[in-house]
């Protein structure tokens, strides 16, 4: 079972309609290209991965801004970038509360009990996918959890070999858990 790839077409391409949020920094370039602020927005809920029920924190940094309006309209904007992370303590089954690392987990072998998924994905005009790659090691550190902010910082390797670090302001969109899989294209 491949989680990693399950994840990127059941739960982040809809991810991409979020809300408006603050800023993030991106060190490194991902398959070529830099990730320039646009927004960044988190959500805590239940999410499903591969038909199995999650509680996480979902965070989106993108190039595009404006991300709760259009989450809130069923909408997701083209021509963008996305780095997307899906955060989750197993010992509670629970999305973060409180500051903590959470380790990249590829999809094989032991899951860590405090676990991450992170994805890019560069989309078309038509919002369709030109570019993804999903983390498969590294680490996520939540520094704090407030009413569904979720601020942290990041330093991770693709499956394409690109490594980033980065730091990030993500501010909550009530909007973003029930845009899952329920956008269109604007």
């Amino acid at each position: 079972m491949n989680l990693r790839r399950t994840m990127i077409t059941s739960a982040v391409l809809p991810l991409l309609a979020a809300c408006s949020g603050g800023p993030f920094t991106v060190n490194g370039t991902i398959k070529g290209s830099s990730l320039k602020a646009g927004d960044a927005v988190s959500a805590v809920g239940a999410i499903r991965i591969d038909s199995t029920p999650l509680n996480a924190a979902v965070v989106v940094l993108s190039s595009s801004s404006g991300l709760c309006s259009s989450a809130s309209a069923g909408k997701e904007p083209k021509s963008s970038q996305f780095l997307t992370f899906v955060l989750s303590d197993r010992t509670t089954n629970a999305a973060p509360t409180t500051a903590g690392t959470y380790t990249i987990w590829p999809g094989t072998g032991a899951q860590p009990m405090k676990l991450a998924f992170a994805q890019y994905a560069k989309t078309d005009a038509n919002c369709q996918e030109t570019q993804i790659t999903v983390a498969t090691t590294g680490t996520i550190t939540v520094t704090s959890v407030n009413n569904g902010d979720v601020n942290g910082n990041f330093d991770f390797t693709f499956d394409s070999g690109d490594h980033v670090t980065g730091s990030f302001t993500a501010k909550n969109c009530n909007a973003l858990i029930s845009a899952l899989g329920n956008s269109t294209c604007s």
